[in-house]
């Protein structure tokens, strides 16, 4: 047990300091890879205290000569810890996450795109098009029509930037392909039922789909021969980091 507890000390401490390492952690990637690895190396670690601290491998494991420890007394200690374990090993997981999600400000958006969560969006409210026309247009700026992974984020998105706007319907990058009722997006992802405006899509020569400013679901079903507004996504560029003074002063 103490041998336990000693380990889960040393544990303890490793975790402040790796924890505190978000705070300091520069542009540096190798820097920050390298505490990714560290992170996910103690895990490692910890999964395997925590196995070594079940019931069934502490009986396993005691010598013939040394008396055993009844079950009640192992359960109350081992249950504990390995609660406790489990709690650590997720913070861990937890960590190793934010500081992934940390390299992604090294890439941003070309203009004239602006960047909503991790996509890249440009919304031309001012040429009014069919859905073919607003699909060459955009593929002119080397991206295409849009394809949110959340579609009321985009619209929540249209809704802070332009409050005032009397644009109601903007294309995106989703129509019916094949058979009536298969809607999906150009990656040929299904569109999501729940994306749906109520009552949409409401069938007819309606091929193309729009998106609704003022509603939630968002998606309504329209003719892809009407003029409206739409929308171009675009990928996230990667940044090339910039050589800090030091290192311009070493080369």
């Amino acid at each position: 047990m103490r041998m336990h507890l000693l380990t889960l000390v040393v544990v303890g401490g490793l975790l402040q300091g790796v924890f505190l390492a978000p705070a300091i952690i520069t542009e540096n990637n190798s820097l920050q890879e390298k505490t990714i690895k560290a992170i996910q190396y103690l895990s490692e670690v910890l999964s395997e205290l925590n196995e070594s601290l079940t019931p069934e491998r502490n009986v396993k494991s005691n010598p013939v000569n040394v008396p055993a420890v009844s079950e009640a007394t192992v359960q109350p200690e081992t249950g504990t810890l390995t609660v406790l374990l489990d709690e650590l090993n997720q913070a861990i997981q937890n960590n190793t996450r934010a500081l992934r999600e940390q390299q992604r400000p090294d890439e941003k958006c070309p203009r004239p795109f602006s960047r909503v969560g991790s996509q890249c969006f440009y919304v031309n409210k001012y040429r009014r098009v069919t859905w073919s026309e607003a699909r060459k247009f955009c593929q002119g700026l080397t991206a295409d029509l849009a394809q949110p992974s959340d579609v009321n984020t985009l619209r929540a998105m249209l809704l802070d930037k332009y409050p005032e706007d009397d644009c109601r319907f903007y294309w995106v990058g989703a129509s019916e392909v094949g058979s009536e009722g298969a809607w999906e997006w150009l990656s040929k992802t299904p569109v999501s039922r729940r994306e749906w405006a109520t009552g949409q899509p409401d069938g007819g020569n309606e091929n193309c789909v729009v998106l609704s400013r003022d509603e939630y679901p968002a998606l309504h079903d329209s003719p892809c021969y009407t003029h409206t507004t739409f929308i171009c996504q675009k990928h996230l560029v990667p940044q090339v980091p910039q050589m800090r003074e030091r290192e311009v002063l070493v080369q």
